[in-house]
This record gives structure tokens, C-alpha cells and sequence, in this order.
């Protein structure tokens, strides 16, 4: 055990090393469990981390290992020095959540990386059971791996076996071959348009050679001299910036490093970072672990001048021995200073920069005095130290701002990336095999050959080879011959001439990027020179072409569109990379038009010659790819399936489609280093646009084809079609052989499949089908598939495994999430945005169970606000902004992809839709996306007709054609807090809880502050504990408050706390009114949902627009339309009303007076001639389309009629106008576009806007006709706003009481969340304060811990598992066998917690107590036997009896009382009471409840009572709490069974306690013992037995309709008396038994009313206080008085 707290960790190296320059941090340094030192492999310095982890036995061993794993990572990547992380980590370090950062760099785990790239398998190193002694590799050190082994046979330490790293380390650096690339000037200049100018006067020179008239001398002429233009511009606008930005500007023209676009690239050699040297004696030492080429500069500059004036301290003291100059001064001294002075790292020059400084006037150039020198050096010494420092720094502080920065700006997208899998690995490794012909030239013996081979530098020295399929090693080589040993054991006969091969795995760059080149460049270079410029050398192609029916479209593209390059440079992304050219896409959108312009003409003129060959080049990370071929139409297969029509299909994937197309010369990219590159005559990148283009035209082909045979499509590369009549396959595949023939395309066979949905059309692939193929494993006939992320089945009862799979999946990115740093805000959007559109992507045609769905919840509640035990992960989906509950999503997804269906495929959308409509389908019989939608829409209690209207719970609808997705997702949520409030009734305090208003209680969430969000979000999704609600979890909790003392409750920590009576102050009058009010705010506090919003929305559902008034007879008129709201700022209870106004202009608009705006006169121009309330959702851009569709109806009866419309509401006039010109289609998916649905499109009618609510003095300045049209706009205002009147008063009351009490709740709730967060906040102070303090107190004060000692107390115990046989092996033990016999039966016999908890409060039980505990159990003979249950020795059957064999014991509870009269005193059943409650509390640690509680089954050994009898028992703990279930039989004995078993509902722990411990008789088994009767004994019922009533007995849902249904008068009387006992517990709880005057002493300590009180308010599931039970009872027995005789 000692052995588990063992500690250090030591780094020793026979290489050079050293330690690191900055010591790890204070907090890493005294944990004792991680070092770091840097070791000189070679030319490599390599830094190492030792790490070791704490055993698994310790507490928390988990969290400190993965704290212990982010440590390393953190000191890993500190510099870009090669690092590798070794050690014990005494856990796997890989499922440690901190491994994800490593796996995000491309990190591997010595063990997996052997196995995988080397097919190397290491043993395990701890006792052949583990391999937490590992090695964590980057990516960097893998071309130096050769080998890994353990030594199983040396335990150099314990029993751990060492593992080994073999590296091959090369004689030199290896250097990083790159493509000189120039910087982005995007951030340079300060005022980006004063590049135009600048740019037109540069360019006007040049505008000739430009165009396309101009040739070029060589190609690629135009855009290196466009580039040319476009750099010098930027030179020259910086250079203007510089003079007039007033120093705001430090850049006088454009550096080199961002110049040089367009030119010829080539590789160049580029040196990895490295740290600087280590200085010889008394060089400065590197001031940190800067990995930087400044750095690295600076420190070197510090060391020349270091020198220097070292040199001239000993030539003015005489000591230079050195050569010396004819004017006396040392040579080596002017040459030093020479190089000081020409030093880099300082700007253009070092003289320069050291005179910018004030210190420094003058700077001599030849022969500074000592003085000088001297402060230079410090100077240097300083800027030295600072640098270093610096860049470190930046580099530890750049994590925690790239957090904050991806939060705000990018919405948490590295966070997105962090919970997604660990993508597809790079080629890291390949594997190399070489054969050669082989002679024998000598045979030195059976084992030992010598082989003659043609080129022997393709073997290494002890390589394994070989030849003749007999394996051997490598031993030598000598010339042209290498010698062979074969294994002793095998005497096989080897020929004279033979293949000598030898296979391995290289990591080294070259290895990897000539195996890369070997395979891709056959590939690459299919066609000849001719094949890729001649149409002619294509004739098959040709003559497919000429089969089409139809041409192809042509498509014209003004390539010299200024607008469309400016368009699509201002849409570029500015995180793709820069490309071969050196132009960014950054660099790109700075450029203004006219620079954009000069460029298309450029690119205009390649369109006939092609781009230059020096363009044309890539970089290529070559990765594995994942097969995802498109396939059938999920919405016809389930139609074929469920009619029973025939329907097949055939999908197909190309093979290397992309690198069949357009030419392009790439060089590969392997550890960042890029290989020469590869010339190619066909293929392009992979995405490029090029290569996409020439896929299009390929699909185009495939489509066109197939057309009038089978029903083709085409994604990309991904080609299927489908057939409804097996026979069509048959010439489609005839079709597709002589297509990819003629364009000389491949087809992957292993990833094409066929599928069909009846026996017909299975078995004509079966047999006729695979004749086309090229093979019989080409045919795989699939019954459910997974596409691009969709599934499919092609059977009646699909399979959940594929979704299983994915399901899987997301519970891991769930578990990545929960240690993602973000804040609560990110990690609910990333769950959104992120992990729900992943897992449910492409489930239409699937249901995933309620179980599923119920994990889910769980998993993504605890990844957002936390693992706390009680959390309600309905609440936290549901109450919590930006986020979804996944059952929510997962049907709006379902509901949004049928909406678009009737967008896009019309057809595919009215069959789903026709077959929802239908007959209603099981959910087990899922096939398609209509029986999956009537399944989830059933399950969430939703109805639907065929009108599209569907509603749900709390009276929501919504029209699946004229709600946009976006008000069906609020009407879902919405009518979700109805299922929410279902599952929060049960909790603790919240039976009467309301239904939560979530949009509204989301609102005030959202507006705190991340991190309080964080803490709030916990109390509204239940997740705190108080201490009460801990110590029913572990018992090492205490369940007093540590601040007060008193009991730590909810209501405690919030309302009665004294120690956060200051913080509770300010509050006082809200948490009076939350106590009063809203008593479940204390548990889940939450807004809730008025009555009267439900009743509102079903009325303002019913709302139509009014009929069209007759239509105007004049030519022209003038409308104003408006609206009005009441209750903006409330949703749920917001009301708008909408007018239309016909303005009548007494004049011409030029003709006005301002006599005709005066009073009357103006008034009588204006009327209204429709007004009204808005139909369906209320929202002010709803109301002012209402208007216009009115006045647009109300038009469409005249004609000739030209009419201007004027309204203040832009988007109402944007979706209007969009309707108008492109017709319903384009607005379909809009919100409000339900009001134009079949509305005739009006002619003549223009729509204006016009602002609205101007000022007097706005209106002062305006014209008189603007003036008239501002009045007709206010008419119309004052229109919308009367119609409020024509609505009824019991609904303008409804709308104001709702706001009402929306708004006082919010506004309560808001003060009441942040009430506990100054509460909170405070109560952490003060406990981590209060904790600090007991700590010191503790550890410093003796006398103290004296004086604890003199008091110990154990804790309430239970029993510690331990077995009852043990195999004792005392042959090493050194104390002999009494001694451990002796410890084995204390330790079997022993009380502990169970399971060990970690130490917490003052009252923890110490090492030396125990000792003391076991000393004095030993020497008084006590010992805590806890169990004491009858032991089982057989069970069985026999004949047809079943048997039971137990240990005899001696009388039972019910002897011993009739032995004694028939009475036990006081005393004597308070003991008894004690004792049974231990047997109970054991029985129950074990899951076990015993349900026939009686005398009867509590029999004695001696003078201590044990349980007997478990015919009965039964497990209700089983992983989780079993559930309670209502209406089941008796199980027991009746006349002691529990009021709730009498009720039929299920048993728990609390109904064993009742049973035993009710202080009446029919209940209990101890008071019983004294004299009297109960109501009901003696009544009998004829035929039955005792313990069960009548089996016929109807079961009731309450005691009174038992009672009223029974046939006997024994249960009538029964039911009777349990009725009147409710209802003499409310008024007094003293059962009638304990009113007599000899029970004075206990009625008095009231121990019985406080047990029962405590018994009878258990939940079902809740967790007994044993110990406080227990209590009450040995108090009454100390408190009686003198113990009396037991009588037992």
C-alpha cells in the first residue's frame, strides 16, 4: 500500500543533456511527478518529459493523471524544440481527455504507432496486464523511429518492465524543403481605398499590354506584370501613408518579404527552429527556451559583445597575447567590432537601431572606449532577456486568447473542430519492399548462406529478408553479396537461385515521398502528350457524343465582368492558404476595381493558351479516403415497400475521378516539408475548380445517357441509378461499360452495390445481373446502406446498427465537450450547431428509440452545464438558450426536410406526405421518412390533417405551408416545456411546479455573462446540492451548513444563511416574494407559462382577413398601409392590428399649399377603407403584409387601375416585391408567406417606403408633398391603432394579463438569478477561506490535535466487503500465520464506508485511528458485526418441493415475546428497535429489500438479534434505482405490510422502515410487544390466507375505492382505520398507543413522532438517515433513566 504514495521523477542520459532554462512552474515542480531536461541525440535536441502518474488505488487518480497529461502538453508546446513525453502514467494516457490536444497535433502512443505502422506488438509492461509505461511521440521525431521492444525479463523497478525506443538520428539537421512564399500586405496599409488611386496612375502605362491584342514574350508575361503593378502600388501608397499618417505609418514602402507574386517558385531548404547553443565558459546562457531565428540573433550579438569586452578589459590590463595591428591595437578586436556592427536582427542596421534610443547619442564605428562597451552590453543584455521572454510568453498567453477570440468571433469554431473525431492521418510511414534475384555463392553452413544480389544498398545491416519464402536476417554485406542467417529449427532445402525480399516500414521523409511518387505518377501520367491535346485520340468518346438526343447547353461567361470579379473577390475566405502564385485571397479582396479588372482581361486571354506551367502547381496531403456513393431516393423506396411496386437500383463510385481530369504538377507535403515536384498529364487537386468543372461535364454525360433507360443521377463522382423493372438494368449497364471505356475511367467495384426492394428484382441480380459485372464479388446486394451521411434500407424492418455506430460517435464528441474550456454559451452552440445536424443528418428514413434519445439527453445536459447528480437534462435543454432538446430537433430536422422536399422534389414530397396522411404505421415497421415523422410526431403528442395544420401540446399549431422553419422551431420548443414540466413533477419540490415558459426564462439567461451562466444555469436545471442532499449520496459528507452550521438545505443556503445575511440584503423584498410565491424556484427556478398566453394564441389563430370592399373606379390612387402592436416587448402576448388608408391629394403634388396640410382640410383627404387584427403569428412585419394583401385582393377587382402603396416596413415591402418578380416559388420557405398563397399578383401596384414617426422639425424641412405623404403615413398609423378597439375585451384583457405576468416574472427572476449569484460567489469565498483557515489551524496547532486525539469517535459505519473465505499464503508473511489469521477475521468483522471516500471535514478517520480502533476492538473483544444474517449453506429442489438450508438459530422476536408475557418494556423495545434498524441498513447496502418485516423473521444468537427468512427479498437497486410501479398484489404479511403496499404500489427502502419501526401496531413489530389490540384483530375472512386479501379484490387508484370495492368486512374495517390514521397524523401524529401515562417518558422525547414523521415524507427512491434513525433511539434509551431489566 506504502508503495502507492511513493513519489519523484529523475531523467538520466549517458548523452549530453542538460536542464531546462526555466524551471517548471512552482505548482508542476512540487507535485514530484513531472520533470523536463533537454539531451543531445546526435545533431538533435531532443527536450524530454518524464512524467508519473498517480496509482489508480489513490482517490481522484483519474482527474490527476489527465491534469498531469495537460502539464506535459502545456510544457510540449512552450517551443517548437522536438519533445517526447515518457514515463509511468499509471492509467492509459490516450483515454485521458487532455489526450485530445496532443491527438489534435498529430501526437501517437508508442504501442499503437509500433502496431499500426510497423507491425511492431509490444508486451504489456506492468505484470502482463498493462502498458501504462509508454512513450508519447509528435510527429517529428516519426522518421527518426527504427525500433520499440520491452524487456520482459528485467524488472529493473517493482514489477515493471522497461520499454524501449530505438531512434535513427541522422549525422545533420534535417532540413524542411519549402515554396518561398511572399506575406499577405492585407493590414499594412491604414486606409485600404487609397489603394485605388494610387493604382489607376501605376496601371495607366500599362493598359496596352493588357489586352488581348498584345502577345506575350513567354508565358505568364501579363501576370507577373500585373502583379508587378499591383505590388509596386502598395509600395507606393505605404510610402504617401508614411509622410502624411503623422508617425501612425512605420512602413516606408513594401518590405521584400511580401513581394515577389507570380514569379517562378522553386523549393528551397529551410532550417526547423532550434534552440540556441549552449555558450562555452562565460558566453550568456539563452534567457528562455525561444525557439526563434530573432532570438537566436540577439543572443548571439549579447555573446559577440561579451567578448569584445572581455578582449578589451585584458588589452588595457596587458594581458592580450593575441596579434596585433602596426598601430598596436589587436586585430581580432576590429574584426569582432566589425561584426558587431554588421550584426542582423536589428533592422537594416545595428548603428541605426541602438541610436533610436536616448541613452545613446553617438555610436562609434571603429576602436569604443571600455565605457561605451560596457553599457552597450547591458543594454543588449536586457533587450536580450526581454526578447526571450517575450516570445515565450506570447506563445503560453496566445491559448487563452485564441479561446476568447473564437468565442466572439468565430462562434466557438475551434471548439467545433475539437469535439469532431480525429480526422484522417496523414502518410506517415509506407511500407517498402524490394526483391532481387539472388545467387548462392557461398554456403558456410545449413544456417549461415552468402547470396550474391544486384544492388545490395536496398539491405541493411540485420534487416530481416527472405528468400524462397524461408525467413532469415542480414548479418553482413561485403560488395556485391550479403550474408543470410536462417533460423536453426528449420531444415528445409533452399534452392541455388532465388528472390531475395525484404520488406519494411520507412518513416524517413524521402522514403515517404518517393513511395508516394512511384504510386501516383503512373497515375498522373496515363496520357500521352498527344491523348492530352488532341479531341481525335478520344474516338469512343466522340461517338457517345454524337448518341445524345439533345445537345449540351451552352453556358456564356463574361470573363472581363468587372462587377462579377468584384462580386466573387469580396466572397473569398481568408483562412484558405496561399497558393503557388503568392497571392492570397486577403490580398485579393483589398484590390479594388479597376486592379480587378486589369486581372480579368489577364486571365481572359489564358482562356485559349492555358494558365503558364509555373502556375499550375500544388501541394498534396495524401489521405485516406472514405467511400460515400449516392444512391436511391429514400421517399420511393418506402412507397415501393409499402405498396409492394417493384423498385431497384445499381450505385457505383469512380476510382480516382478527379485525378483523371485536367493536368496539374503537384509535389508532396509530408511533415510539412515539400517533395520535388511531380509533372503530370492528367489529374487536378481534389476540390480544385478546374477539376470540378470537368466533373460536371462528365455527370452531365452520364445523366444524359442513361436518360430514357433508367432514372440516372449523378453527385460528383457518385453515379447510381434506379428502375422500376429489373429488366432496364440490363442495357443501362451496357451503356456504363462504354461510357467509362471511352473516357478510360475506372470503377471501384469494392464500394459499388446493388439494391432492390422486392424477391423479383433480388433475384434477378442474383442470377441475370451479375453476368454484367465484372465478377461474382462485384455483386453486393444490400439491404441498408449509409450514403454521403444518409441512410438507407430496402426492407420493411430496418436495422438501428449503422446509427448505432454514429450514436456511438456522438457520445464521444459529448465526452470531448464536457473538458472543451469554452464557456457554457459555446459548448450549448456547438452541441447545436455541431453534434446534433452530425448524429441526425440523414435519419430520415430512421426512428432512433426512446431509449436512445433519454441517453442523449443525459449525455448532452452533463457536456454542457456539468456531471452533477441531480441535474434535470430536460431542463437543461430545455430552459438553457441556444440549444435543443434532441428530441425537438430531431423533429423539427424531420419537418424542415420535408418542407424543402416540397421545394425542390415535389413529387418525392406528396408521396411522404400522402402516406402520413394515411393509415397510421408501427413504429417497428420504419422504412422511410413518412413512417418516421408519423412515429416521432405520435410519440411527442402531435396531431395533424390535411390541411398541414398540426398541434400539439398547450394548444400550439403551426401551418407546415405558411410557417416558416423558423416559427415551427418556436412553436416545438414552446409546446415541449409541456413534456418538460411531466418530467420535473417527481422531483423534490416540484410537484406543483407550472409549465416553464422556456423562450421567455432562455431570455433572461442569456442576458449574463458566460460565466454566469455557468453557475445560474446549474440552479435551473436542478443541478446543486445541498449538504442535506450530499450526505444522502456519501456519507463522508456532512449534511450541516460549513459557514452557520445548521442544516444545509436549498432553502437554507438562499433565505437563512447567517453568514450570507449581507449579500441576502439588497434581495430582501425578491426572496420574500420567491419564498411566498414560487416555492419551486428554490429547486428550478424558471418563468412560467400563463393560462391565458394558451387561451390568446387559440384565439388569434381564428383570425381571418376581412373581404375586399368593393373596387375604386378611379384611374390612379394613393394607399398608405400601417400597423400596430401592443405588448412589443412580449411575445407570447403581443397583439397587432393593421389599417389601409386611401390618401385623396385636394391638388397636384406641385400645386400644393400649405393651407391644404391645415386642420379639417387635411383630415378630409384621408380614409379608411379596411382595418383589422393579424391572422396567426403576431408580428408587425406580418401585419403590414396583411395590409398589402388586402389592398392587393381589393385591387384585383378593377381594372386600368394604377396605385402607389406606401408603407414604413422594409421587410415587408422586400418579401412583397420578391413575391411580385419571382413568383411564389422563391418565397415559399419565407416567414408570412402564407398571406400571399394563392393571391392574384397585382398589375400597376408600386410599393414604397416611406419613413415613418418623423419629427416636427423633420417635417419642417420636408416639401409640402412629402409633407401630405407624412400625414397620409400617420393616418394609417392612427387607423392601425383604433382597430384595437373592434377586438374583443375579453381578449385585450387576456393579452394584458399575460403580459402582466410574463414581465413580473421575468423581471423577478432576473433579480432573483442575480441574488444567487452574489450569494454564490460570496459562499465560495467564505467556504475556501473557512477551509484555508481549518487547514492552518489543524497543521500548526498541537494542542489542538491533541485534544482530538483524546476524543476520537469512528463515523457510522457499514460493512466493509470483504470475502468470508480468503486463500491465506503466510509463507513470506514475516509477522507468522496467528498474526494474520487474526487480522483476516478483524477485517471481515470491521465497519468502514463503503466505498472509501476522501477524506473532507475535520471528523476523517486517520491511519492512527484505525490502529487505535483495531488496538481496542482487540483487547475488549468488540466487534462491529453489522451483518448477522442467517447463513445460506444449500438450495435446491427435491421430488417437488423446493429446499432451503439455514444456519439454526435460536428463538424469534415473536417467542421471546410471549415467553415474556406478552410485553417487553420500554428500554427493551428500544434496543430492539436499534438492532433491527442495523439488519435492515445492511440488507439494504446491498440492493436488497426484505418486504415481510415481522417478528417472526428476527430471531437470536445468544442475546443479539439476527434476520432470518428471505423468501421475499427482492433487488431494487441493480446499477440504478429500480421504478415504481402502482396496482400490484401484496407481497407480505398484511397485517404488517406498509400503507403503500396496501395501496399496491411498489415497495422501497422506506415501506422496510415503516414496517419495522411504526410506533402502532398494525404497522410495527416493536411496540407491539406492549399490551393491547389492534382495531382489526380477530377478523378473519373464511377461505383466504393472512398475508394476501382476496385475489378478486378490483384494484383501486385510492384507499377509499379499495375499501368501497371489498367483499369483507375485515378489509372494510381495515381501509376504515388507515383512512381514519391520515387523518389523526395530520392533527397529531402521537399514535393512540403511546397516550397511556406509563409511555409519558417517551411520548415526551417525541422519538417516535420524529421517526415517523421522517419515514412517512421518504420519497420512492430516496435514501433513508440509518445513522439519524439510529440516533433518535440510543438518545431515548440514554434520556429514559436507569436501564431496566430487558427481559430477554
Amino acid at each position: 500500500m506504502l508503495r502507492s504514495y511513493a513519489l519523484g521523477v529523475a531523467l538520466l542520459s549517458k548523452c549530453p543533456c542538460r536542464p531546462a532554462v526555466q524551471p517548471l512552474p512552482e505548482l508542476m515542480a512540487t507535485s514530484c511527478r513531472i520533470s523536463e531536461g533537454f539531451v543531445r541525440l546526435n545533431c538533435l535536441e531532443v527536450k524530454i518529459i518524464s512524467v508519473y502518474g498517480v496509482p489508480r488505488c489513490l482517490p481522484e487518480a483519474t482527474s490527476k493523471n489527465n491534469l498531469l497529461l495537460a502539464w506535459a502538453y502545456q510544457r510540449a508546446t512552450v517551443s517548437c524544440v522536438p519533445t517526447i513525453v515518457a514515463g509511468d502514467f499509471n492509467t492509459c494516457p490516450t483515454e485521458l481527455p487532455a489526450w485530445q490536444a496532443f491527438q489534435d497535433l498529430g501526437w501517437v502512443e508508442l504501442g499503437a504507432f509500433a502496431a499500426q505502422v510497423h507491425d511492431i506488438h509490444l508486451p504489456c509492461t506492468c505484470k502482463g496486464a498493462t502498458r501504462f509505461d509508454t512513450f508519447l511521440l509528435p510527429p517529428s521525431m516519426f522518421q527518426f523511429f527504427s525500433s520499440a521492444d520491452v524487456l520482459a525479463e528485467d524488472h529493473l523497478f517493482d514489477s515493471h518492465a522497461p520499454m524501449r525506443l530505438h531512434l535513427h538520428m541522422p549525422g545533420s539537421k534535417p532540413a524542411r524543403w519549402i515554396w518561398p512564399l511572399p506575406r499577405t500586405f492585407n493590414g499594412l496599409l491604414l486606409e485600404p481605398s487609397s489603394l485605388a488611386p494610387v493604382y489607376n496612375s501605376v496601371a495607366a502605362p500599362l493598359a496596352l499590354a493588357f489586352q488581348d491584342s498584345t502577345p506575350e514574350a513567354s508565358p505568364g508575361d501579363k501576370l507577373r506584370l500585373w502583379s508587378v503593378a499591383v505590388e509596386e502600388s502598395v509600395s507606393k501608397a505605404l510610402h504617401l501613408e508614411y509622410h502624411a499618417a503623422g508617425g501612425r505609418q512605420t512602413l516606408r514602402g513594401l518590405p521584400k518579404a511580401y513581394s515577389g507574386r507570380c514569379k517562378p517558385v522553386h523549393r528551397v531548404k529551410a532550417q526547423p527552429p532550434s534552440l540556441p547553443r549552449q555558450g562555452r565558459n562565460g558566453d550568456p546562457k539563452p534567457f528562455d527556451e525561444d525557439t526563434s531565428v530573432l532570438g537566436r540573433q540577439r543572443l548571439r550579438q549579447l555573446r559577440r559583445l561579451v567578448t569584445f569586452a572581455q578582449g578589451l578589459d585584458k588589452y588595457h590590463k596587458g594581458k592580450y597575447k593575441g596579434p596585433l595591428g602596426p598601430d598596436g591595437w589587436p586585430v581580432s578586436l576590429d574584426k569582432e567590432w566589425a561584426a558587431i556592427v554588421g550584426a542582423s536582427g536589428y533592422g537594416r542596421h545595428f548603428p541605426r537601431w541602438v541610436l533610436q534610443w536616448p541613452c545613446f547619442p553617438v555610436f562609434p564605428l571603429l576602436r569604443p572606449d571600455a565605457e561605451f562597451v560596457a553599457d552597450l552590453t547591458s543594454f543588449i543584455r536586457y533587450d536580450t532577456e526581454a526578447l526571450q521572454k517575450q516570445q515565450v510568453a506570447t506563445k503560453c498567453k496566445t491559448f487563452k486568447f485564441k479561446l476568447h477570440v473564437d468565442a466572439h468571433e468565430f462562434g466557438g469554431a475551434r471548439s467545433f473542430v475539437r469535439v469532431k473525431p480525429a480526422g484522417k492521418p496523414p502518410f506517415t510511414c509506407v511500407k517498402v519492399t524490394s526483391s532481387q534475384p539472388a545467387q548462392v555463392r557461398t554456403r558456410h553452413n545449413h544456417h549461415l548462406w552468402q547470396l550474391q544480389v544486384p544492388d545490395v544498398s536496398k539491405f541493411e545491416l540485420h534487416c530481416p529478408v527472405s528468400y524462397a519464402q524461408v525467413a532469415g536476417q542480414i548479418t553482413s554485406t561485403i560488395d556485391n553479396c550479403v550474408m543470410v542467417l536462417f533460423p536453426a529449427d528449420d531444415d528445409c532445402v533452399l534452392p541455388s537461385n532465388g528472390l531475395l525480399c525484404r520488406c519494411k516500414h520507412e518513416s524517413s521523409w524521402s522514403a515517404v515521398v518517393g513511395s508516394l511518387m512511384d504510386f501516383w505518377a503512373p497515375i498522373w501520367n496515363r496520357d500521352n502528350s498527344e491523348e492530352a491535346a488532341d479531341i481525335s485520340c478520344w474516338p469512343r468518346y466522340q461517338q457517345l457524343v454524337h448518341l445524345l438526343r439533345s445537345p449540351c447547353p451552352e453556358i456564356e461567361v463574361d470573363l472581363t465582368d468587372v462587377g462579377a470579379w468584384v462580386h466573387v473577390a469580396r466572397k473569398l475566405s481568408s483562412s484558405k492558404a496561399t497558393g503557388p502564385c503568392g497571392w492570397h485571397n486577403q490580398d485579393l479582396k483589398l484590390l479594388p476595381a479597376s486592379a480587378l479588372g486589369d486581372l480579368s482581361k489577364v486571365l481572359n486571354s489564358y482562356v485559349s493558351t492555358g494558365f503558364p506551367h509555373d502556375i499550375m502547381m500544388a501541394r498534396v496531403a495524401v489521405l485516406s479516403k472514405v467511400a460515400s456513393p449516392e444512391g436511391a431516393d429514400q421517399a420511393l423506396v418506402e412507397e415501393s415497400l409499402l405498396s409492394g411496386s417493384d423498385l431497384s437500383g445499381f450505385c457505383l463510385d469512380l476510382r480516382k475521378a478527379f485525378n483523371f481530369l485536367p493536368r496539374v504538377r503537384r509535389s508532396f507535403q509530408i511533415n510539412g516539408s515539400l517533395g520535388p515536384p511531380v509533372p503530370s498529364t492528367t489529374g487536378a487537386p481534389e476540390g480544385d475548380p478546374v477539376s470540378v468543372l470537368a466533373m460536371i461535364a462528365v455527370c452531365w454525360l452520364y445523366v444524359a445517357l442513361l436518360e430514357g433507360l433508367v432514372a440516372p443521377k449523378a453527385y460528383v463522382d457518385n453515379l447510381s441509378w434506379t428502375a422500376d423493372a429489373p429488366d432496364n438494368h440490363a442495357p443501362a449497364m451496357l451503356v456504363l461499360n462504354d461510357f467509362v471505356q471511352a473516357l478510360s475511367l475506372h470503377i471501384d467495384w469494392g464500394k459499388t452495390y446493388q439494391w432492390a426492394t422486392t424477391p423479383v428484382s433480388k433475384r434477378w441480380w442474383q442470377e441475370i445481373g451479375v453476368a454484367f459485372l465484372p465478377s461474382p464479388e462485384a455483386l453486393h446486394l444490400v439491404s441498408q446502406v449509409k450514403e454521403l451521411g444518409s441512410f438507407y434500407q430496402f426492407r420493411r424492418r430496418g436495422s438501428a446498427q449503422l446509427f448505432g455506430e454514429r450514436l456511438q460517435d456522438a457520445h464521444q464528441r459529448l465526452q470531448a465537450l464536457s473538458t472543451d474550456p469554452q464557456a457554457l454559451p459555446t459548448r450549448a452552440k456547438i452541441v447545436q450547431g455541431g453534434i446534433w445536424p452530425f448524429l441526425f443528418f440523414g435519419t430520415e428514413a430512421l426512428l432512433p428509440s426512446a431509449t436512445a434519445m433519454q441517453q442523449l439527453h443525459g449525455a448532452a445536459a452533463r457536456a454542457i452545464v456539468g456531471p452533477h447528480h441531480t441535474l434535470s437534462a430536460f431542463a437543461a435543454l430545455g430552459l438553457l438558450p441556444n440549444v435543443q432538446d434532441p428530441e425537438v430537433y430531431l423533429l423539427c430536422h424531420h419537418l424542415s426536410q420535408l418542407k424543402r422536399a416540397f421545394r425542390v422534389s415535389p413529387d418525392a414530397a406528396f408521396l411522404v406526405w400522402d402516406r402520413l396522411l394515411g393509415e397510421q404505421l408501427s413504429s417497428r415497421a420504419t422504412c422511410g421518412p413518412a413512417g418516421a415523422l408519423q412515429a416521432l410526431l405520435r410519440r411527442n403528442g402531435w396531431s395533424f390533417d390535411d390541411t398541414g395544420t398540426f398541434k400539439g401540446p398547450l394548444h400550439c399549431q403551426f401551418s407546415l405551408f405558411s410557417f416558416s422553419m423558423r416559427q415551427i422551431r418556436d412553436v416545438i420548443e414552446l409546446a415541449w416545456a409541456d413534456n418538460i414540466q411531466d418530467q420535473v413533477l417527481h422531483r423534490n419540490g416540484m410537484t406543483a411546479a407550472p409549465v416553464p415558459h422556456v423562450h421567455l426564462t432562455a431570455q433572461v439567461l442569456r442576458g449574463f455573462k458566460p460565466w454566469e451562466q455557468q453557475y445560474v444555469a446549474r440552479h435551473f436545471c436542478g443541478g446543486f446540492m445541498s449538504g442535506a442532499e450530499k450526505q444522502t449520496w456519501s456519507r463522508m459528507d456532512t449534511e450541516h451548513c460549513p459557514l452557520c452550521g445548521e442544516v444545509d438545505t436549498k432553502g437554507h443556503r438562499i433565505f437563512s444563511c447567517v453568514a450570507l445575511e449581507s449579500k441576502r440584503e439588497p434581495y430582501r423584498a425578491c426572496l420574500a416574494q420567491v419564498q411566498a410565491n414560487h416555492a419551486h424556484w428554490v429547486h428550478m427556478p424558471y418563468v412560467a407559462w400563463p393560462f391565458e398566453a394558451s387561451v390568446l394564441q387559440l384565439l388569434l389563430a381564428k383570425f381571418r382577413l376581412p373581404e375586399p370592399a368593393p373596387a375604386p373606379l378611379c384611374s390612379r390612387i394613393t394607399i398608405f398601409t400601417d400597423a400596430s402592436a401592443i405588448n412589443t416587448q412580449c411575445p407570447t402576448s403581443r397583439v397587432t392590428t393593421w389599417a389601409v388608408v386611401v390618401g385623396s391629394c385636394p391638388k397636384a403634388p406641385t400645386d400644393l399649399l400649405p393651407s391644404d396640410l391645415q386642420g379639417d382640410c387635411l383630415l378630409s383627404n384621408f380614409s379608411v377603407v379596411a382595418q383589422g387584427c393579424t391572422p396567426g403569428p403576431q408580428t408587425v412585419p406580418r401585419a403590414e403584409l396583411a395590409a398589402l394583401a388586402w389592398t392587393s385582393r381589393w385591387l384585383s377587382g378593377a381594372t386600368d387601375i394604377c396605385a402607389t402603396v406606401y408603407s414604413d416596413c422594409q421587410p415587408a415591402i422586400n418579401l412583397w416585391n420578391k413575391w411580385v418578380n419571382h413568383g411564389w416559388l422563391a418565397i415559399s420557405g419565407a416567414a408570412n408567406s402564407d398571406l400571399l398563397r394563392d393571391l392574384p399578383r397585382p398589375r400597376n401596384f408600386l410599393t414604397v417606403k416611406i419613413k415613418a414617426h418623423r419629427s416636427a422639425q423633420e417635417l419642417q424641412q420636408l416639401s409640402l408633398w412629402d409633407q401630405w405623404l407624412a400625414a397620409g403615413n400617420n393616418a394609417a398609423d392612427v387607423a392601425a391603432k383604433a382597430a384595437r378597439a373592434n377586438l374583443s375585451a375579453a381578449l385585450l384583457d387576456m393579452a394584458a394579463t399575460t403580459a402582466r405576468k410574463c414581465e413580473e416574472e421575468r423581471v423577478l427572476l432576473k433579480s432573483f438569478c442575480r441574488a444567487l449569484l452574489d450569494m454564490g460567489v460570496f459562499e465560495a469565498k467564505q467556504r475556501q477561506s473557512t477551509g484555508a483557515s481549518q487547514a492552518t489551524a489543524e497543521s500548526c496547532d498541537w494542542q489542538t490535535f491533541l485534544s482530538r486525539a483524546r476524543s476520537w469517535q469512528m463515523p457510522q459505519p457499514r460493512l466493509l466487503p470483504f470475502p468470508e473465505t480468503w486463500e491465506e499464503d503466510w509463507s513470506n508473511w514475516p509477522f507468522g500465520v496467528e498474526y494474520g489469521t487474526k487480522l483476516i477475521g478483524w477485517l471481515q468483522q470491521l465497519s468502514w464506508p463503503v466505498p472509501p471516500a476522501v477524506p473532507a471535514h475535520s471528523w476523517q478517520i486517520t491511519y492512527l485511528e484505525l490502529s487505535r480502533s483495531r488496538a481496542r476492538d482487540w483487547t475488549q473483544g468488540l466487534f462491529y458485526l453489522v451483518q448477522r444474517f442467517a447463513k445460506l449453506f444449500w438450495y435446491g429442489v427435491e421430488g417437488r418441493f423446493s429446499c432451503l438450508v439455514m444456519e439454526m438459530l435460536g428463538y424469534s422476536l415473536e417467542e421471546r415475546l410471549q415467553g415474556c408475557g406478552g410485553t417487553f418494556t420500554a428500554p427493551t423495545c428500544v434496543l430492539v428497535a436499534d438492532q433491527c434498524l442495523r439488519r435492515i441498513e445492511y440488507l439494504h447496502s446491498c440492493g436488497m429489500l426484505h418486504r415481510d418485516i415481522k417478528p417472526e423473521n428476527f430471531v437470536f444468537r445468544g442475546s443479539t438479534g439476527w434476520a432470518e427468512e428471505a423468501a421475499v427479498i427482492t433487488r431494487y437497486y441493480d446499477g440504478k434505482h429500480a421504478n415504481m410501479r402502482t396496482n400490484l398484489s401484496l407481497t407480505g404479511t398484511a397485517r404488517y405490510a406498509s400503507i403503500n403496499a396496501h395501496k399496491g404500489i411498489e415497495q422501497s427502502r422506506r415501506d422496510d422502515l415503516e414496517i419495522d419501526e411504526h410506533p402502532d401496531e398494525h404497522l410495527a413489530i416493536d411496540v407491539r410487544f406492549e399490551p393491547h389490540q389492534l382495531p382489526y384483530l380477530g377478523q378473519t375472512v373464511a377461505g383466504t390466507e393472512e398475508n394476501y386479501p382476496e385475489d378478486d379484490l378490483a384494484r383501486a387508484s385510492s384507499v377509499d375505492e379499495y375499501a368501497r370495492k371489498s367483499h369483507t368486512k375485515m378489509m372494510q374495517v381495515y381501509m376504515n382505520w388507515l383512512t381514519a390514521w391520515d387523518m389523526d397524523m395530520a392533527q397529531d401524529p402521537i399514535p393512540w398507543v403511546l397516550k397511556e401515562e406509563k409511555y409519558r417518558k417517551i411520548r415526551e422525547k417525541k422519538a417516535f413522532r420524529i421517526y415517523l414523521a421522517t419515514t412517512r415524507s421518504l420519497g420512492f427512491d430516496e435514501r433513508p438517515d440509518y445513522r439519524g434513525l439510529r440516533k433518535l433511539f440510543a438518545d431515548l434509551r440514554t434520556e429514559i433513566g436507569p436501564e431496566e431489566v430487558y427481559g430477554l
